[in-house]
């Protein structure tokens, strides 16, 4: 919080100018913390069925009676902070709600919505920390997705959820440790971000060593419109690894991987680290218009929980699915048929074969031939 003082002839006077643009309260810092919230959780039940006689007329900020509108949880949803003007008239006034008077102006008023929390979880066989997270409304409108916008994340899991579950507390086994709430206008500078240098993130540094792997060099640029094979693959029991390998579309190095990543598939905590740099890898290809190439990348992508515009994607499965057939054919069925080369299972091999897969679907394309050949080879 940003505050003043002004001097009012002996005495000095305080004058709460801003607050923060995120609030973040830590809680759940004592064994005695899950108790307290199962009892606010009672309390609140008590009080909801308590009206207050003024109804949604009701100006006092302390009463916490109902008004017609019954809050889903004792953790507010929003609120709204009322500061003192200018002259240091009137006293600093907290209330549920966002502020809706409209007779006064909203000098001074700092509303917020709560936009996450990090519970811990004590059940038995299931220990650890789990988010929900309110995700930007923008990002619905532009997927035309009807959602109230609030995600749980498990792990390297996320799935929809609603905010009652986020602010639920009843249970003996789910304790709040971090709530945060954020302003609701929050200024657009606030969003601005620079993407990664890909010669920070594909260094030897952040590299595990792979067959044929070479770091991307000091004067080889990513630019717009190039293509990156991408493959995957996981290790049989019991190391259970997951690998994910990148490969050059073009250049004096094509076909030549850039990048080799491990992942556990079971998302061990001392694998979260890798789990993140490989999001940052990707995030950098795709924020320099790049294209991934893969064979059943659709289903690759939605396996590793990421995200990609459809346009800066080719699915060569998709490519060579045969007419009226839900099926997507292997690669082990697509490489004699048409590269005329028996393919070896492994993410490095199944990435360079999408990427020559799919230059062999252009020229088939272009000489008209593709359509013939696709009903060829699924007629065998």
């Amino acid at each position: 919080a940003v505050v003043s003082t002004q001097s009012t002839g002996c005495q000095d006077k305080a004058i709460l100018e801003s607050l923060p643009y995120i609030l973040q309260l830590n809680c759940g810092m004592s064994s005695s913390d899950s108790e307290f919230w199962q009892h606010q959780v009672l309390i609140h039940k008590q009080e909801d069925h308590k009206s207050c006689p003024q109804g949604s007329n009701c100006s006092n900020s302390e009463c916490k009676l109902s008004h017609g509108v019954e809050q889903s949880s004792w953790l507010p949803l929003n609120f709204h902070i009322k500061a003192p003007n200018e002259q240091g008239q009137g006293s600093l006034q907290f209330a549920r709600g966002l502020f809706d008077d409209k007779e006064n102006s909203k000098a001074g008023v700092f509303e917020y919505e709560l936009c996450s929390v990090i519970a811990m979880i004590d059940a038995p066989g299931s220990q650890g920390l789990m988010l929900h997270s309110l995700v930007d409304r923008s990002y619905h409108q532009r997927q035309g997705i009807d959602d109230c916008g609030w995600y749980l994340f498990n792990g390297c899991s996320a799935t929809g959820t609603h905010n009652k579950e986020a602010t639920s507390f009843g249970q003996s086994w789910k304790t709040p440790c971090t709530i945060v709430y954020k302003q609701v206008k929050l200024p657009k500078e606030l969003f601005h971000h620079s993407t990664p240098n890909p010669h920070e993130l594909f260094t030897p540094f952040n590299l595990i060593p792979g067959p044929n792997l070479i770091p991307l060099g000091a004067n080889e640029n990513l630019t717009k419109g190039e293509l990156v094979g991408i493959g995957l693959s996981v290790d049989p029991a019991p190391s259970c690894i997951l690998r994910i390998v990148l490969v050059r579309g073009q250049g004096v190095h094509e076909g030549i991987p850039f990048s080799h990543d491990v992942c556990p598939t079971n998302y061990a905590p001392e694998g979260h680290q890798n789990v993140k740099l490989l999001y940052f890898k990707i995030k950098c290809l795709v924020d320099r218009g790049l294209i991934l190439v893969g064979h059943s990348i659709t289903k690759q992508l939605k396996y590793l929980n990421i995200h990609i515009p459809a346009q800066q994607y080719i699915d060569t499965a998709e490519l060579y699915r045969p007419p009226h057939s839900g099926a997507v054919p292997p690669l082990q069925f697509l490489c004699p048929r048409i590269l005329e080369v028996d393919n070896v299972p492994g993410a490095h091999n199944d990435a360079v074969f999408s990427l020559q897969l799919y230059e062999k679907f252009l020229d088939l394309k272009r000489a008209g031939q593709f359509e013939k050949t696709l009903k060829a080879i699924h007629s065998e």
